[in-house]
């Protein structure tokens, strides 16, 4: 049965949503990162586990600094 309304997919609400952002000038793309950045900063003080999740963050960022590390730790020039 075919439904009289179409629903866009996840697929194509994407694309659009990827086209609008590259349509954005360098400075709307930033205010639009740090937008959702402050938006995600707001739920994670607002949260009932904010604890867990500033140090699953600081856990995150050390895993990261680890990782980069070792990279240029392995792969940098030695003279």
């Amino acid at each position: 049965m075919q439904t009289p309304l179409r629903f866009p997919t996840d697929a194509e609400v994407n694309a659009e949503e990827a086209a609008r952002f590259r349509g954005l000038s360098a400075e709307e793309r930033i205010a639009s990162i740090r937008s959702v950045l402050s938006a995600g900063d707001l739920l994670i003080r607002r949260s009932s586990q904010k604890d867990f999740l500033k140090s699953h963050r600081q856990s995150q960022k050390d895993l990261a600094r680890r990782a980069i590390q070792e990279f240029a730790g392995r792969h940098a020039e030695r003279s």
